[in-house]
């Protein structure tokens, strides 16, 4: 079986034998079209481990070589449950093993895909973020964990009458004429993604405080709250090199701001005069 995904102005083209298509995945299936990105994904009892050195992560061993990067991915007890290779050619040649007896699910095609990877070839990246859009233009709310991400989206929907684009995530990619955020099927616990794509306006570096600050923010904490809310494989050498160009060039282009803020309309109001929205 074979879909077609667009992500930003990334096409996907996924051949994979029959799953369950997630209700986030069908909001981003596109008519087929020439891809940028291919993925195949087959069945295959026992799949061959590739020679040479492992780096060794959680569950899973990575191999390179002069094509691109290998993964063996394997369930808790040891078993193999899927080997993927990732060309340098954004292609993607996976072999799930029939022996493990797990289902092939939505969410394994996700890890196998691995969109973070594929899309950093793509000079894009994926942030941890609540993503808004108002007057036609992307604020992105990043920071830690449980310090308001969600609150502050969920207030700029309230009181300023913003879309609610994902509660989780963004794919951040340049365009002709600057940068964009753009919609995902990932969207964690808030279940909010949209398939849709806003000119970026800022990216907001939040933290909790007792009064609400806004200021710009210095290239040296952007380029920070880059490092620890994007997706990408820090044992790896090209993802490393590739996430650094991309992010040194978003905190020159894009404007960032560090925020200190209330949970309530008044942070919405003090965010909306540093931007000066309407």
């Amino acid at each position: 079986m074979t879909r077609y995904y667009r992500f930003g102005s990334t096409v996907l083209r996924l051949g994979a034998p029959s799953f369950p298509e997630g209700a986030q995945f069908q909001i981003f299936s596109c008519p087929p079209t020439s891809p940028d990105l291919t993925v195949q994904i087959r069945y295959e009892k026992d799949p061959p481990i590739p020679a040479g050195k492992a780096r060794h992560e959680a569950d899973a061993d990575w191999y390179a070589d002069e094509h691109g990067e290998t993964v063996v991915v394997r369930t808790p007890d040891g078993t193999v449950l899927w080997v993927a290779e990732y060309g340098k050619d954004g292609s993607v040649d996976a072999a799930f093993n029939t022996s493990a007896k797990v289902p092939l699910t939505t969410f394994v095609i996700s890890e196998i895909v691995d969109l973070p990877r594929l899309l950093l070839q793509r000079q894009a990246v994926v942030l941890h973020s609540s993503f808004v859009a108002v007057q036609n233009q992307a604020i992105l709310f990043t920071a830690a964990k449980q310090t308001g991400k969600s609150t502050q989206a969920s207030l700029w929907e309230q009181h300023a009458g913003a879309l609610v684009v994902n509660g989780d995530r963004a794919l951040i990619e340049k365009r002709a004429d600057g940068y964009y955020a753009c919609g995902l099927p990932y969207a964690g616990t808030s279940k909010i993604c949209n398939n849709a794509s806003f000119p970026l306006r800022a990216i907001v570096i939040l933290s909790q405080g007792t009064v609400n600050d806004v200021r710009p923010a210095s290239e040296r904490e952007a380029i920070r709250a880059l490092l620890s809310g994007c997706s990408f494989d820090q044992g790896s050498a090209a993802s490393v090199d590739a996430f650094f160009g991309i992010a040194q060039s978003l905190a020159l282009s894009v404007p960032f701001y560090s925020m200190t803020c209330l949970p309530d309309e008044t942070a919405v109001d003090c965010l909306k005069a540093a931007l000066s929205l309407d």
